[in-house]
């Protein structure tokens, strides 16, 4: 029986235009309503999660807010803070000065504030509208003086691919670099992901993996996808996600979470 639906939102819940299509929403308010835990699972930050489930009306009880890839995971309800994983304050300083070195776009979300050197970089508007944050410079992001959950940075897929083996060596046994898109990476401490933070949850509430039905469709999902007992790709997936999930729905613009669901239930 399944108890829990963790969710990836970008290229999962979400169609092409950031909408939850109609079958979707009927599907996962009908299993909610019969006692099914949802989990949103994502990259966005705690204060970004929270504005998509109020904007997209998705019940507040029995919804759990996984952000910042598995850093945080709070329940929508309370607003209280189960987990959280923070960066080494040593570790980001380090990663902070060495990023800075190249022609990139280094951004630095805390709370409802997104911290970047020049507000007009690489991919700075589209992470502060997303996600409802306000934009704050700071010329050298390494006097920064809290420990971040998550590290992103931006640029042209071609420089991003050309300065990527020199960004990622001198840290590559301490942190999780994750290519969520051509143009962006998204940088967590070691051992932090959605899989690991969805287990610590399904184990505080005694619901077995077998009893987790999961949803994803890139490499940021990989390891929820593994450990969920049905782990589900959409249509529009990376091959990765495909490989390893029990079972491949329609994409994200043609129902697959609301098809899937209701040929399961």
């Amino acid at each position: 029986m399944i108890k829990l639906i963790a969710l990836d939102i970008d290229g999962t819940l979400y169609n092409q235009h950031d909408e939850i299509m109609p079958l979707t929403r009927s599907a996962l308010l009908r299993a909610h309503k019969n006692g099914v835990i949802l989990v949103l699972a994502s990259g966005r930050s705690l204060h970004g999660l929270r504005n998509l489930i109020l904007k997209q009306r998705i019940p507040l009880d029995k919804t759990i807010l996984l952000c910042y890839n598995g850093g945080v995971v709070a329940d929508a309800e309370s607003n209280e803070i189960l987990f959280e994983d923070l960066f080494d304050e040593d570790l980001s300083k380090r990663i902070i000065t060495h990023a800075q070195q190249f022609p990139l776009t280094l951004m630095v979300p805390c709370k409802d504030v997104l911290w970047v050197q020049d507000p007009n970089g690489f991919n700075v508007a589209y992470a502060s509208s997303s996600e409802n944050h306000t934009v704050k410079v700071m010329p050298d992001l390494s006097l920064i003086d809290f420990c971040p959950n998550k590290l992103m940075i931006s640029a042209d897929p071609k420089v991003l691919d050309q300065v990527m083996d020199q960004l990622i060596e001198p840290f590559k046994r301490e942190v999780h670099f994750l290519k969520s898109r051509p143009d962006f990476i998204e940088i967590n401490p070691k051992g932090v992901d959605k899989g690991s933070a969805l287990r610590k949850y399904c184990d505080l509430m005694k619901i077995g993996a077998s009893e987790v039905l999961a949803f994803g469709d890139s490499y940021n999902d990989l390891t929820m996808i593994e450990y969920a007992g049905i782990g589900v790709a959409m249509g529009n997936a990376v091959d990765e996600v495909k490989a390893i999930a029990d079972a491949v729905t329609l994409s994200n613009n043609e129902d697959g979470i609301g098809h899937f669901l209701n040929d399961y239930f």
